[in-house]
């Protein structure tokens, strides 16, 4: 062999080296415990930017990541936890994107994260946990894309989200959670996607939502949890809709719900619950529909339902006060709920002591009412609302009414009520009337003051409606009904008439 061709082979290696020529390595990852691996990665792995499998930094020597100065890419999962002396992430500057998850929690030293500078693409979820000297998120500067969720955990030194400024997409869950130092939550400015779910819970020092202002919709749920410090909920001002259901419970100094001003679809339910200083649902003033249960229960400010003023359909139970210790103390009347008319489920008004009228439920639907509860409300002396009265006629399900004050105080005291404020049968024999009554085969309808009667109904003593007729004669045929005691109720231009008829 020529000398010229010993110093072309002996060149190989240095050429490789000096031109940057790489390879990936590693693809089932690798552990750092001490500083000296750190240190010697290089020179072990000289040619490799991207390690293919998972990385775990964990030590308590670990002072200094400049040893991994060389990666560019991680194709598995990052874990930098349980540091004790490590005050930065520089040494990790050059990686721009991560595979998988990132974890960084229990760094008992960590101020900054700095060293994720170039970092635009996460695989999977970025977790930042328990690092109580952490005080922002400068560092993630370039951050766009988050394929996971992002938990934000127990930094009890973390002021601002500053750094998250140019991210707008997360793929799952937004958690933040037990950052008691954080006041709002400017540093989303640009966040207008989240896959999944935001869930805000016992950040004690955060007082409004501020930096959420993108975000329209969220197709899961969005939980407010125990937030003792949040008055508001201003920064979700342009959130119109939710695919899934909202929670607000246990915020202690909340007053209002303001923030959620343009929110006019709820895909699940909606409750709000022990918030003891919310004194109005004003900000829900757009609200129509929610597609589940609403609970109403344990905000012991509250004194009506004002707010809920656009609500028309509730697609589960309509829940104000539950049990024992969970009514709303002070809530005297329903109002706010008087453009609702249709409730998929039952009504269960309990324990709200303050609670003196019904006045608010009068134009739902009777019939789509199932289960009728209304127990231990000692104020309450007014139950004799036209929905209520309208479904006693013919009940859907269980009626329970007890332990109120006089005049709600059963179902029998209800619908005597009933009667005599105008409602249900005493309007018989003033606009229309029947006959023969009982009845043998066909029943005739009289129309004493021109009233328009446009259509009748015929319901069984189990609430069947067994009879319906729209285009009517003078006359109706009811030969075909088992003998027994129903309910006809007839449809006038302004009102609903119902009377027992017994058929031979």
């Amino acid at each position: 062999m020529s000398i010229k061709s010993v110093i072309l082979l002996l060149s190989i290696p240095f050429f490789i080296q000096v031109t940057g020529l790489s390879q990936p390595c590693l693809p089932n990852g690798i552990v750092f415990t001490t500083q000296a691996q750190l240190d010697s990665f290089q020179i072990i792995y000289p040619n490799c930017t991207e390690i293919q499998g998972d990385v775990e930094i964990n030590g308590s020597d670990i002072i200094d990541l400049s040893g991994l100065s060389s990666l560019m890419a991680l194709g598995g999962k990052l874990t930098i936890s349980h540091n004790n002396i490590l005050t930065s992430l520089i040494g990790i500057n050059n990686i721009n994107s991560i595979g998988g998850n990132i974890i960084i929690h229990s760094n008992d030293s960590l101020e900054s994260l700095s060293g994720l500078s170039n970092l635009n693409f996460i695989g999977g979820y970025l977790s930042i946990g328990y690092n109580p000297k952490l005080q922002s998120l400068s560092g993630l500067n370039n951050l766009v894309f988050i394929m996971g969720g992002l938990g934000i955990l127990g930094n009890l030194g973390l002021t601002s989200l500053f750094g998250l400024n140019n991210l707008d997409s997360i793929g799952e869950a937004l958690l933040i959670a037990h950052n008691d130092n954080l006041t709002d939550l400017t540093g989303f400015n640009n966040l207008s996607y989240i896959g999944k779910y935001i869930e805000l819970n016992s950040n004690d020092g955060l007082t409004n939502l501020a930096g959420l202002e993108k975000v329209t919709y969220i197709k899961e749920h969005l939980i407010i949890y125990g937030n003792d410090s949040l008055k508001s909920l201003s920064g979700l001002d342009n959130l119109d809709s939710i695919g899934g259901y909202i929670s607000i419970p246990k915020n202690r100094v909340l007053k209002s719900l303001s923030g959620l001003n343009n929110m006019t679809l709820i895909g699940g339910y909606l409750e709000i619950w022990d918030n003891d200083s919310l004194k109005s649902l004003d900000g829900l003033n757009k609200l129509t529909y929610i597609n589940g249960r609403l609970n109403i229960v344990g905000n012991n400010a509250l004194t009506n339902l004002s707010g809920l003023d656009s609500l028309i359909y509730i697609g589960g139970s309509l829940n104000i006060g539950v049990n024992i210790g969970t009514g709303n103390s002070a809530l005297k009347n329903l109002s706010g709920l008087s453009k609702l008319k249709y409730i998929d489920g039952s009504i269960n008004i309990e324990f709200n002591p303050s609670l003196t009228s019904l006045s608010g439920l009068g134009n739902i639907e009777a019939n789509t009412i199932t289960d009728l509860i209304i127990e231990n409300n000692v104020s309450l002396t007014e139950c004799a609302v036209k929905s209520i009265c309208d479904y006693l006629l013919s009940p859907n399900g269980t009626v329970s009414i007890q332990t109120n004050s006089n005049g709600c105080n059963s179902q029998a005291e209800v619908k005597d009520s009933c009667i005599v404020v105008g409602i249900s049968e005493a309007y018989s024999d003033k606009v229309v009337s029947f006959y023969p009554n009982p009845v043998k085969r066909v029943v005739c309808i009289s129309n004493n003051n021109s009233n328009k009667v446009n259509e009748v109904c015929f319901y069984n003593q189990l609430g069947q409606r067994v009879l319906h007729k729209t285009r009517l004669t003078h006359s109706i045929d009811v030969s075909m009904l088992q003998k027994g005691m129903y309910i006809i109720e007839l449809h006038l231009e302004e009102t609903i008439i119902r009377e027992k008829l017994i058929i031979e």
